[in-house]
């Protein structure tokens, strides 16, 4: 496949070969059990790259760390019930439980697990010696900090107080996300008599 030679060696991926070793074929079942998985295009992980190569249509899907080609069959269509195919001569033959990973997109993290991230990120990028401005751009985006960073703005107030909120933990404020609340007692539970 002919890639666009402008392209960062990051972003090109060219097809050398059309069908490489450990490729996974993605057909209809055509006897689906009663828990089939159907197939959702938009719940595989990572960044997709469709494309037809005069065959048939092929996706390219990418995680870090990892690359993982699929050949989708043209009569697959969303939300029908699939399984997957692998030549018996392929060197990279994949798991069943391995591949489950490529159609399982988790759900987006709740507010309080984003905020301990955003936190533990902005407190990394400080004591690397990074100025506020560019640890937001790290944090949302060049573009964003662009329109919206002001010395009164929303966005540098986030990134102070994320910024100190990442320093008191640092400094002990840790201890009070690994306290569990105390354990309630049920209706019928008795104190033991003691002597």
């Amino acid at each position: 496949m002919l890639e666009n030679p402008r392209l960062d060696a990051r972003d090109a991926r060219p097809v050398w070969h059309p069908e490489p070793a450990g490729i996974v074929q993605l057909h209809p079942d055509l006897a689906p059990a009663a828990d089939a998985v159907p197939f959702d295009f938009w719940r595989i992980a990572g960044h997709k790259h469709l494309f037809h190569d005069g065959r048939h249509s092929a996706l390219t899907v990418w995680l870090p760390g990892r690359v993982r080609r699929f050949v989708l069959a043209p009569s697959l269509k969303h939300g029908m019930p699939h399984v997957q195919a692998v030549h018996d001569g392929d060197a990279e033959r994949p798991s069943a439980a391995g591949d489950a990973t490529w159609f399982c997109s988790r759900p987006r993290p709740g507010r309080a697990v984003l905020m301990e991230a955003r936190t533990l990120q902005m407190l990394d990028a400080t004591l690397a010696g990074a100025s506020l401005r560019d640890a937001a751009e790290a944090l949302v985006g060049t573009a964003v900090v662009i329109a919206d960073w002001h010395a009164d703005g929303a966005l540098r107030a986030r990134v102070r107080r994320l910024t100190r909120r990442g320093t008191v933990l640092m400094r002990g404020g840790y201890r009070r996300l690994l306290r569990h609340p105390p354990v309630v007692q049920g209706r019928l539970h008795r104190a033991a008599k003691r002597p």
